[in-house]
């Protein structure tokens, strides 16, 4: 009978909801972080011209912690999340020729800081910015993206395969959806609305997959329906969205990275101009 009351006790421990959340300045030590210290990591779909390939001999089509470099989820495998809430950004990437890097970003896709900087959109929604317009190709007729690149944000708690908390993991991530994974991330968001209810109750499944278009090779994302989130989780999610909502955090870009990786797409490209493995991003 005392190892039956052990074992029940052992049970009913394991499935006892988490705590709830601390915000930084409730932990000791951490009184003097405010909000606009902190930057959210980003999920990262590596590439094979990703800097993490060579330096972190990371596998094309892994998804990683973007500050961390830690791995979320092997090529193709699941990464399952649990959304928190949705955003919209832009950044516009400077030419490698005039530096690389960043040279305009907007935190919520209407209103961008750099070169040009000011309104991205007009009072309708619609973008009034010329890099964030759509342009014809003189010499094929072909339309051509927008120079600034605009994105669907998705803020989520990872989890692991059981359905539960990664340890150790107090922060969320942001997930990015742009260009070629923008249709997954309108799904997810699309799946997320249809619930008609709020986002952490349900947890989906993110994966990559490799793709060749034309001399591109790379990975895009797919989503797709998990199950609901486990209900012991709820309430430790929803203060995690009133904590992200009400804090005005950055999301992880490193520039530097942004640099060297502009700068391994150009030497891709061969004296023809014909391009090889250069991401269309």
């Amino acid at each position: 009978m005392a190892t039956n009351k052990k074992t029940t006790a052992v049970k009913k421990q394991e499935q006892a909801p988490p705590p709830a959340p601390k915000h930084y300045t409730e932990v000791a030590g951490l009184e003097g972080i405010d909000d606009e210290m902190i930057i959210v990591p980003r999920v990262k779909l590596i590439q094979p011209l990703s800097v993490e390939v060579d330096e972190y001999k990371i596998e094309p089509g892994s998804l990683v912690n973007s500050l961390t470099k830690e791995l979320l989820a092997k090529p193709e495998g699941q990464f399952l999340i649990v959304p928190l809430m949705v955003a919209r950004s832009r950044i516009l990437f400077r030419p490698l020729d005039e530096g690389g890097g960043l040279q305009c970003r907007s935190a919520d896709g209407i209103y961008g800081v750099g070169d040009p900087g000011g309104t991205c959109v007009d009072d309708n929604g619609q973008p009034n910015c010329p890099y964030a317009l759509w342009e014809t190709d003189k010499k094929t007729g072909k339309n051509k993206p927008p120079k600034c690149t605009e994105y669907l944000n998705v803020v989520v708690m990872p989890l692991t395969d059981k359905r539960e908390l990664i340890p150790g993991n107090e922060m969320p991530l942001v997930l990015s959806f742009g260009k070629t994974s923008m249709q997954a991330g309108k799904m997810l968001i699309s799946l997320i609305r249809m619930r008609k209810i709020s986002p952490w109750h349900y947890c989906y499944s993110i994966k990559s997959k490799f793709t060749k278009k034309d001399n591109y090779k790379y990975y895009v994302l797919q989503t797709s329906p998990a199950e609901r989130a486990p209900s012991k989780l709820i309430d430790y999610m929803e203060e995690f969205y009133h904590m992200m909502k009400s804090t005005p955090t950055e999301i992880h870009i490193d520039e530097n990275e942004i640099k060297r990786e502009q700068a391994k797409a150009e030497s891709a490209t061969d004296s023809s101009g014909k391009e090889d493995d250069v991401p269309p991003f």
